[in-house]
């Protein structure tokens, strides 16, 4: 089980991850994301643990398009088995795997962090077996309770940037969205294919899979996989916002490969066609190739 903290090799009660921009720490619930603290000022951007909750909405007509009103609320992290797979607490990325079973699907979560990264990661597998009835449609969403008081609720929209105020009912935005501080560092959320947000009591809420009813019956039943990303924004400007989700969506890869000498070769004459052989001040194409091809 999660809570058991001999399962990381720890024999204290804080598990804690730093960066060279942020630090995440785990006082209690490794099984819910930690407090997230940028190093630039020592501020706390999360009021509690970011954690997965199923929601029961009360089903409305068209149940695809129209968010219900929730019936049921469950904290998953708190209420069903977690088990750990794996950990990995030192060296340039920290991981833990876990999966969570509820009801009849399973949850199978990577949470890392990269040694020079301010953004959190959630790689997720879902085996979604859930169906809407008896007037019930359940969701699965990530609930994050930020620690202060936002001016407003900065969203990346088609065409632009949007601010918007906290409002009980769910909004699209793109690439992210950013409770704005009155200065200094802000939380953010993005995720590569996940759009739907709530910002509501100093917390946003990430849709992720909903169970609707109406027109199709079994909208979500299978696998699914999502990468999220909950980070600490130096600020809360949308520059550095859309610099860090596209970083996040988008990430370098980096592959080792056998190191070969090469050479330039210029394409015979042959290869040209008579307007190139013709053109002195043509530009000349090259072609590269390995020396162990020769």
């Amino acid at each position: 089980m999660i809570r058991n903290l001999v399962s990381f090799h720890v024999r204290t009660l804080v598990m804690c991850w730093k960066t060279a921009h942020c630090a995440q720490c785990w006082p209690r619930r490794p099984a819910n994301s930690p407090p997230c603290m940028t190093k630039k000022n020592g501020r706390e951007l999360l009021s509690g643990g970011a954690g997965f909750r199923l929601v029961d909405e009360m089903e409305d007509w068209m149940s695809s398009w129209v968010v219900g009103d929730y019936a049921r609320v469950c904290d998953l992290n708190e209420k069903e088995a977690v088990t750990v797979k794996s950990a990995v607490l030192t060296g340039e990325v920290q991981s833990v795997t876990y999966e969570l079973k509820f009801r009849r699907s399973l949850l199978r979560l990577r949470v890392s962090l990269a040694g020079q990264s301010s953004v959190l990661r959630f790689s997720a597998d879902c085996d979604f077996r859930e169906i809407g009835a008896d007037g019930l449609v359940p969701q699965l969403q990530l609930h994050i309770p930020y620690s202060y008081r936002p001016q407003a609720i900065r969203c990346d929209v088609p065409g632009g940037v949007l601010d918007r105020l906290e409002l009980a009912h769910d909004i699209p935005v793109i690439r992210y969205c950013a409770p704005v501080p009155e200065s200094g560092s802000a939380l953010l959320l993005t995720s590569d294919c996940k759009y739907g947000v709530r910002a509501w009591e100093n917390a946003l809420t990430l849709d992720l899979l909903r169970s609707s009813t109406i027109p199709d019956r079994y909208p979500e039943q299978g696998v699914h996989q999502f990468e999220i990303g909950l980070g600490a924004a130096p600020s809360a400007d949308s520059a550095c916002l859309r610099e860090l989700a596209d970083c996040f969506t988008h990430p370098l890869y980096p592959y080792s490969i056998r190191c070969t000498q090469v050479r330039l070769v210029r394409p015979a004459a042959s290869c040209r066609s008579p307007a190139q052989q013709s053109r002195r001040s043509s530009p000349q194409k090259m072609r590269m190739v390995s020396c162990s091809d020769c």
